[in-house]
């Protein structure tokens, strides 16, 4: 009897041994899209190419490609800074749902592009080390508002933040005008 019981107890110890060490090893993802709704993704003016449908067309492509529930997706459109913030689990009612918001989402004021101060509240607010960050910034211009600190100071950072975080960018220029020789 006594000889069952610390077999019981081994298979216990071993089995939630197994169990947390899966855990540690397999973290569930946090997806974050962080996406430029300034004008100029319509064609502003006539000056830019209209992009704006074909980045929905994306971005719902992308989201409906997360095939594990537990991930958090987060939407957050900006312009000079973030608009609105969107967060689903990965579920296919919240994919729906988020893709909802995004294809409704209609902003009509003229503005420039800051990234960095998104792209900062971003770091500070949501990238989390319990999960592995997946950062996807799509825009069509480059940064043009002064901002503290600088959208350059901020990409140096970015690789010692990402190592201590589990995160990972993905800056997507989604036009030539998108380019930063800087």
């Amino acid at each position: 009897m006594k000889l069952r019981i610390i077999y019981l107890f081994c298979c216990a110890y071993l089995m939630v041994t197994v169990s947390l060490a899966q855990q540690s090893r397999f973290k569930n993802e946090r997806r974050i899209y962080l996406w430029d709704v300034t004008q100029s993704m319509k064609g502003f003016q006539g000056k830019t190419p209209n992009i704006y449908d074909d980045v929905l067309d994306a971005l719902e492509k992308d989201i409906n490609s997360v095939k594990d529930e537990l991930t958090d997706i987060w939407v957050l459109p900006f312009q000079t800074d973030i608009i609105e913030t969107w967060h689903v689990q990965a579920t296919s009612i919240g994919k729906k749902d988020v893709i909802r918001k995004i294809r409704d989402f209609k902003d009509k004021s003229i503005t420039n592009t800051n990234i960095a101060v998104p792209m900062k509240k971003v770091m500070d607010s949501l990238i989390s080390p319990d999960k592995r960050n997946v950062l996807i910034l799509l825009t069509d211009g480059i940064q043009n508002v002064k901002s503290n600190p600088t959208l350059i100071e901020l990409i140096q950072q970015w690789c010692g933040f990402a190592e201590k975080n589990d995160a990972y960018a993905f800056y997507v220029m989604l036009t030539k005008f998108a380019q930063d020789n800087e």
